[in-house]
This record gives C-alpha cells, sequence and structure tokens, in this order.
C-alpha cells in the first residue's frame, strides 16, 4: 500500500509539475474566456493538494482509511517539491 502511495506522488507530481499540462490547459482557458489572467483553480493546479486528494481517494476506494495511512499520504504530499526536483 505505502508503495502505491509513493507511485501515486510520482505520478502526480509528474503530471502536474513537469509535463506542463496546466500550463497549457491555462494557456487554453485565457484564450478561451479571452482572460489574460485567469489561471487552473488551486486543487488542480498544486501538485501537494492532489497528491494528498488521490492518495485519500485511494485509500478510501481500497478500504485501507486508517491513520497511519492517512500520515503516510500528508508525509509523501508534503514532499512533493523533493519529488518534483528529482
Amino acid at each position: 500500500m505505502i508503495i502505491n502511495l509513493i507511485l501515486i506522488s510520482f505520478i502526480t507530481c509528474y503530471i502536474i509539475d513537469i509535463s506542463g499540462i496546466i500550463d497549457s490547459l491555462d494557456s487554453f482557458l485565457q484564450k478561451k474566456f479571452k482572460s489574460p489572467v485567469y489561471h487552473t483553480p488551486k486543487p488542480f493546479s498544486c501538485s501537494l493538494c492532489m497528491t494528498f486528494w488521490f492518495g485519500l481517494i485511494y485509500l478510501l476506494l481500497a478500504g485501507s482509511l486508517t491513520l497511519p495511512l492517512i500520515t503516510i499520504t500528508c508525509l509523501l504530499s508534503m514532499l512533493t517539491p523533493v519529488i518534483t526536483r528529482l
């Protein structure tokens, strides 16, 4: 279970911080709404937030929502700047 949470954090950091999908989505929405300062809302553009929520949803769906695993999810979400730099 812990390995799966680590993999979720790596995948989330790659998608949000490294791949550039959030920047592409921002530029698309700026063109669509004709607003030069449109940004994707905070939970969807933040790797820390998304790692936390994806981890909790994964634990909930797997039926393993325990306090130690929630704590590990919180720690992994706090480590997203380090994971992104890797």
